[in-house]
């Protein structure tokens, strides 16, 4: 049975849960201010994680997904435009 990997990206403007670490170093260049990179085994975990930071970054009252799609950027910029 294959173990997979899933690395969440986040950064002051957004994050996302990539598939492998060659997309999550991809993804880097898209994300501003401190960007940090995490290795999860469970993709529930991952997108924990990335959901948590996004809620922190983004203004009071916006509107949070409540999942994460694969390897697709959440961007805050976009989260706002919905408030």
């Amino acid at each position: 049975m294959p173990h997979f990997r899933y690395y969440s990206v986040i950064g002051n403007n957004g994050g996302v849960v990539a598939s492998s670490y060659d997309r999550a170093l991809h993804y880097k260049q898209y994300l501003r201010g401190h960007v940090y990179t995490k290795k999860f085994s469970d993709f529930e975990e991952a997108e924990e994680y990335t959901l948590d930071h996004i809620s922190e970054k983004a203004p009071f009252g916006c509107p949070i997904p409540l999942h994460c799609k694969i390897n697709e950027i959440i961007f805050i910029s976009k989260l706002l435009k919905s408030c």
